[in-house]
């Protein structure tokens, strides 16, 4: 398990553009034994997203791993689908600048960081306040001009798999982009082990916090944050390093969140040891409910999600987004003869596909389910029971939504 930190930094500007990630299943079911080795091929385009409105541009110049001959540009790509992939997911319209680090540091546990700039507050100004990145989201105002808007650091010393069909000793760089971006868009807290806001106010007096701090309480639904701004110190000793949910330690109280959650509030990363930069900014994954979720604190090598589920989609509501719609679950049926079929398919980033059989297209037998990336080829033999002559097999590939 390795954390995916997120660090707090500051600097510049950008200009690259992102590209558009075409999402399609394509499946291919060839049925052996019969005349001629008949192929049946089909393709079902998935609903279509709406077109990206925020878009990320990632300033690399300069930095080494993104100017190399042969991986710079297979790098650089992977940036950009996975700003492309965050982007589809909000009804907003804005353009971010993000300055990217690239660094080589063996050991340190560090997969990539992300920060946004703040800008700063009026004299005794005071309550719930985004910073650069997600104001410029949702007001489409600009508070730093042309400077960037956020940080970008990312560790080359990890085997990174810039692809979509990723080794299961290798770790997923688009998965690992997309999490970090939205800690840009404000899906992190900033209080620190002594309870201090970004900008360093000390407990007691009205600080100023991030959005996602509005609705951070206890496991009795107790705020962190109280109604004058000023933190609940007590309470926040009792919940920082209060262990794992859902019976204690530190949870978001969202009111879409706790719909999303089946009526409870959602753990947050809390464990019994402070960890900076990872501890009350994310989700609790020592819950076995709510690990391999994408804004879990740790990352498990090999292919991991780059969907939202339902509950992070709902925080992300209630720190003031809008987001889009989400595609209905794409099915696709292919009707084959009885024996043995072997199905070969590619699907977008992160898609689960459950695949199935029927006589008649109403009673269905799940025959597998599989995560398939972006071109990575799934090959699997069903041995199908044998029918009755001149009857003929559905096999039917549905996607399961997170």
């Amino acid at each position: 398990m390795i954390p995916k930190t997120d660090t707090d930094s500051r600097n510049s500007s950008a200009s690259i553009k992102t590209i558009l990630v075409i999402n399609a299943i394509q499946a291919m079911v060839e049925l052996l034994g019969s005349p001629r080795g008949l192929i049946l091929a089909c393709s079902l385009l998935l609903s279509p997203h709406a077109q990206s409105a925020v878009q990320f541009q990632f300033q690399t110049s300069g930095q080494g791993p993104f100017s190399h001959a042969t991986l710079g540009p297979v790098r650089t790509q992977a940036l950009q689908e996975a700003g492309q992939i965050v982007g589809q997911w909000f009804n907003h319209t804005a353009t971010i600048q993000i300055n990217v680090i690239a660094f080589n540091t063996p050991g340190n546990g560090v997969l990539a960081g992300a920060s946004t700039y703040y800008a700063a507050p009026a004299v005794g100004q005071s309550g719930f306040r985004s910073g650069v990145v997600s104001h410029k989201i949702r007001t489409q105002l600009d508070q730093n001009g042309s400077s960037a808007d956020g940080l970008l650091e990312i560790n080359f010393a990890w085997n990174w798999d810039y692809d979509d069909d990723i080794g299961s000793a290798a770790i997923d760089f688009k998965s690992t982009i997309i999490h970090e971006l939205l800690h840009l868009c404000g899906f992190t807290s900033e209080l620190d082990f002594a309870g201090t806001d970004v900008y360093g106010t000390p407990p007691g007096t009205p600080g100023i916090w991030e959005p996602f701090e509005r609705y951070l309480t206890n496991v009795g639904g107790q705020p962190i944050i109280a109604t004058d701004f000023r933190l609940n110190f007590s309470r926040w000793q009792a919940v920082r390093t209060g262990g794992s949910s859902p019976a204690s330690g530190l949870f978001f109280s969202g009111p879409k969140a706790i719909i999303a959650n089946g009526g409870l509030p959602v753990g947050l990363y809390s464990p019994t040891t402070w960890e900076e930069a990872s501890s009350a900014a994310h989700l609790d994954d020592t819950n076995p409910a709510l690990a391999n979720y994408l804004m879990d604190a740790r990352l498990v090598p090999g292919p991991s999600t780059r969907r939202l589920s339902s509950i992070e989609r709902a925080i992300l509501e209630d720190i003031g987004y809008t987001m889009n719609p989400i595609s209905a679950p794409n099915i696709i049926d292919l009707k084959t003869p009885a024996g043995i079929s072997t199905i070969n398919l590619q699907a977008n980033p992160g898609m689960r596909l459950a695949i199935q059989s029927s006589t008649d297209r109403v009673n269905w037998t799940l025959r597998d389910t599989q995560f398939v990336s972006n071109r990575q080829s799934y090959s699997r033999t069903i041995t199908l029971p044998t029918l009755a002559p001149k009857k003929s097999y559905w096999i039917r590939l549905h996607e399961l939504l997170p």
